[in-house]
């Protein structure tokens, strides 16, 4: 259970999303690669909710949850994702952009959502995250994929599989 300061300067954690889907992904404001690009597909993906989507209907936008994380903490501050999430026009009402202790989200990284272990083609660096990748992550708190943020297929998927997800039926309510 992380406690990290998102955009708006608020400590958050983990486990006040309960009964949340997760959509996560990992980055830093100074990145001119895949990071712009990533952010950019995950606010479509974030208005798509919003408005109902083309693919699924949620009835609740706030029923996913959208959290970016930076990479590079000890140059992202608070107000610099502020600036970032203004610029990118995202919502903080179900989108944090996070920044703390470095050891902390690269622990939580590798250590619960074993980042390392998504793509053996292209080895991610322990001491510089850096993934096309977003994590879905269910309702209790389970990897349940990870799909590329630059693939228009891959983020169909995970649409449907956030849509799947909403209608499972809850075991551990």
């Amino acid at each position: 259970n992380f406690h990290l300061k998102n955009q708006l300067g608020d400590t958050v954690n983990l486990y006040s999303l309960k009964s949340k889907l997760i959509v996560m992904y990992f980055f830093f404001t100074s990145c001119r690669s895949t990071c712009p690009i990533i952010t950019q597909n995950m606010r479509n993906m974030q208005r798509s909710f919003l408005k109902g989507g083309d693919e699924i209907s949620a009835p609740d936008s706030n029923i996913v949850q959208f959290i970016s994380f930076s990479v590079d903490p000890e140059t992202d501050s608070a107000a610099r994702l502020k600036k970032y999430a203004d610029h990118y026009q995202i919502d903080p009402g179900n989108w944090w952009l996070l920044t703390g202790n470095r050891d902390t989200i690269y622990n939580y990284a590798f250590n619960e959502l074993k980042v390392d272990k998504i793509d053996t083609l292209t080895p991610i660096n322990p001491d510089f995250i850096h993934t096309t990748r977003f994590v879905l992550i269910d309702k209790n708190f389970n990897v349940r994929g990870f799909y590329d943020g630059t693939d228009y297929a891959s983020l169909d998927k995970l649409s449907k599989d956030i849509g799947l997800l909403m209608l499972a039926v809850d075991d551990n309510p």
